[in-house]
C-alpha cells in the first residue's frame, strides 16, 4: 500500500507491481474494492526520442583531485547500476575511478549510497587518495528518494560552498507508512534542509514522469543523471554515457531513452514548484459541490452555514487566523461524506474512475467488486472482521442503479441506515459539530490553539466496518485528552507596568 496525497486528504492506492493479493486478503480486510481478472498494466508509451541535444561544458575536480558524486536511493531502484554505468563512462574517458557501496538492509527498501570519485583525464588511480567523500566535499548528488538525500547517510557529505543536487521531489512510500498511515513527511521542509546543504539544488517531480514517459521507475536514476549531466554536473561525456548504459545491457533501448528524456528535462528548466495553498474559500466550495453531489443542496447548505460561524467566530476572537476554520471545513466535510452504499456506488459510476482504469490496464479485464456489505457478510471466526465476497461484473450495473438510492439516505426507508455502523457515522456529525459550537464562546487567543487541535484530531475517523469503529474509539479518547487540558488552560497573566 501507498500513501497518496489527494485534495481530500491522505488516501492510499495499490502498488500493482507490489501487490501479492490472494483470496485472504480478499476474505480479510484489503482495501482494495476492485479485483481486474485478467488485466495488466498499460504498456508504457512508444517511446519518443528527442532530437540532437546541446553539449554542456563538462566539470573538472574543484580540488585538483577528483570530482565527488554521491547516488542515494532505496534498494531496487538501481542506485548500485547507476553507479557502475558512471564508473564504466569515466573509464571509456580514460579517467579513473574510486568508489564505494552502501547498502541498506534490505535487498529492496532499504536505503543505498554509491560514492563514486571521478579523476582527470590521464591520470592514476593512485590520483584519488580513498574511495569515501569527505564531510562536505561531494560536488554532485543525484537522489531518487529525498527521505533517503536528507538522512544522516547523504546530509554530512554535503556541503553548501561546493555541493549540487538533483533531486526527485516525488515521495516513496516508506516502511513507517505501511504500519502507520498517519505517518507524514513535509517535503517542502525536507527541499529545503537540501537547499540549505548545497549550493545548487535542481528538484523535479520525476516520479510520475518517468513513469508516464518510460513505463516502470526503474529507469528514474538515469532520467535524472540525463538532468545532471545537461547542467553540466557530470564529468564525462555524453558519448561515453551512452556507451557504458549499452554494455550494461540491461534495458538498453529504454534507458538511453531516459537519459536522453532527462537531458531536455534539464533544458526546458523543469522545477519542482511549490505546492499552492488553496484558500478558504476554495476549500470551503470544493467540499461543499463534493456534498451537493453526495446528497444534495440543503445538505450543503448545512455544511456551509456551520462553518460560516466557525470563521465569523474565529475572526472575531483571533483575527487573521483560520487554523480552526480550516480543521472544521475539512473534518466535518470528511464526517458528513461518510462512505456508505450509495456513495460507493455513486463513486464507482463515475466516468472519470473507468477512465482511469483504461489509462491505467490493457486489455478488457473482468471486473469483480470486493465488498462486505453489514447485511450479508459474516464475520470471520479467526479475526472477527467481516469477510469480504466477491461480487462479478453485474454488480458495477448494479451500483449504476443503487446510487440514485441516496434519496433514501437519512430517511427510515432506508435499507442499509440501520446498521450500527450507519447509526454511529451519522451520530459523529452531530457531536462533532455540538462539540465544536460549544467551544466557541470560550475561543480566544490562549484558547485558540488547542480548540484548533481538537477540531483537526477528526482525522483520526477513517476506514470501514470494525476498523473505523476502533478509530473512533482512539478519536474519542484523544477528544477527552484534548477537552482535559483545555478546561485545564488559564489565559496567562499579563506582565505589571513598570513603576
Amino acid at each position: 500500500m501507498e500513501p497518496l496525497e489527494t485534495a481530500w486528504g491522505r488516501k492510499r492506492r495499490i502498488d500493482q507491481s507490489a501487490c501479492n493479493q490472494d483470496l485472504s486478503c480478499v476474505e480479510g480486510f484489503c482495501p482494495s474494492f476492485v479485483t481486474l481478472v485478467g488485466a495488466e498494466p498499460a504498456r508504457p508509451k512508444p517511446l519518443a526520442m528527442p532530437g540532437p541535444l546541446p553539449e554542456p561544458v563538462l566539470p573538472e575536480p574543484v580540488d585538483g583531485m577528483a570530482w565527488n558524486v554521491l547516488a542515494a536511493g532505496v534498494g531496487g531502484q538501481g542506485v548500485t547500476a547507476l553507479g557502475a554505468i558512471l564508473a564504466m563512462a569515466a573509464h571509456l574517458d580514460g579517467r579513473p575511478t574510486r568508489s564505494v557501496d552502501t547498502l541498506g538492509f534490505a535487498q529492496k527498501g532499504g536505503g543505498v549510497f554509491v560514492q563514486l570519485r571521478i579523476g582527470r583525464v590521464g591520470a592514476s588511480e593512485a590520483s584519488i587518495p580513498a574511495p569515501r567523500i569527505g564531510v562536505g566535499q561531494a560536488d554532485l548528488l543525484i537522489a531518487s528518494d529525498m527521505v533517503v538525500a536528507g538522512g544522516r547517510g547523504a546530509r554530512p557529505l554535503l556541503g553548501p560552498e561546493r555541493s549540487a543536487a538533483v533531486v526527485n521531489a516525488d515521495l516513496a512510500p516508506t516502511a513507517a507508512f505501511v504500519r502507520d498511515t498517519s505517518t507524514r513527511y513535509e517535503p517542502d521542509r525536507m527541499l529545503d534542509g537540501l537547499r540549505a546543504a548545497t549550493r545548487d539544488l535542481h528538484a523535479l517531480h520525476a516520479g510520475a514522469e518517468v513513469v508516464e514517459q518510460l513505463g516502470d521507475a526503474i529507469f528514474l536514476n538515469i532520467w535524472l543523471l540525463g538532468v545532471a549531466f545537461q547542467r553540466g554536473l557530470v564529468p564525462v561525456t555524453s558519448a561515453a554515457l551512452e556507451r557504458a548504459i549499452t554494455l550494461n545491457g540491461a534495458q538498453v533501448e529504454r534507458n538511453l531513452a531516459a537519459f536522453a528524456l532527462g537531458r531536455r528535462a534539464a533544458l526546458e528548466g523543469r522545477e519542482a514548484a511549490p505546492p499552492r495553498s488553496e484558500t478558504v474559500e476554495e476549500l470551503i466550495a470544493r467540499c461543499a459541490a463534493d456534498l451537493t453531489a453526495y446528497q444534495n443542496a440543503r445538505y450543503a447548505r448545512r455544511y456551509t452555514d456551520f462553518v460560516a460561524t466557525v470563521r465569523a467566530a474565529e475572526a472575531a476572537a483571533v483575527p487573521g487566523e483560520e487554523r480552526l476554520t480550516r480543521a472544521v471545513a475539512t473534518q466535518l466535510h470528511r464526517l458528513m461524506a461518510f462512505k456508505d452504499e450509495y456513495e460507493v456506488a455513486r463513486l464507482h459510476a463515475l466516468p472519470e474512475w473507468r477512465a482511469q482504469l483504461a489509462h491505467d490496464f490493457a486489455g478488457t479485464p473482468r471486473i469483480e467488486m470486493n465488498l462486505a456489505p453489514p447485511i450479508l457478510s459474516k464475520p470471520d471466526p479467526a479475526t472477527g472482521r467481516p469477510r469480504k465476497r466477491r461480487f462479478g461484473p453485474w454488480m458495477l450495473t448494479a451500483m449504476g442503479l443503487l446510487r440514485h438510492g441516496k434519496a433514501l439516505r437519512f430517511t427510515p426507508l432506508d435499507p442499509f441506515g440501520h446498521t450500527e455502523e450507519r447509526w454511529m457515522e451519522r451520530a459523529l456529525v452531530g457531536e462533532y459539530r455540538d462539540a465544536v459550537a460549544s467551544m466557541l464562546p470560550r475561543l480566544s487567543p490562549y484558547t485558540h490553539a488547542v480548540i484548533s487541535e481538537w477540531a483537526e484530531a477528526a482525522a483520526g475517523i477513517r476506514g470501514f466496518g470494525p476498523i473505523k469503529a476502533a478509530n473512533v474509539e482512539r478519536t474519542r479518547a484523544r477528544w477527552r485528552e484534548i477537552t482535559a487540558r483545555l478546561e485545564a488552560s488559564r489565559p496567562a497573566p499579563l506582565p505589571l507596568a513598570a513603576e
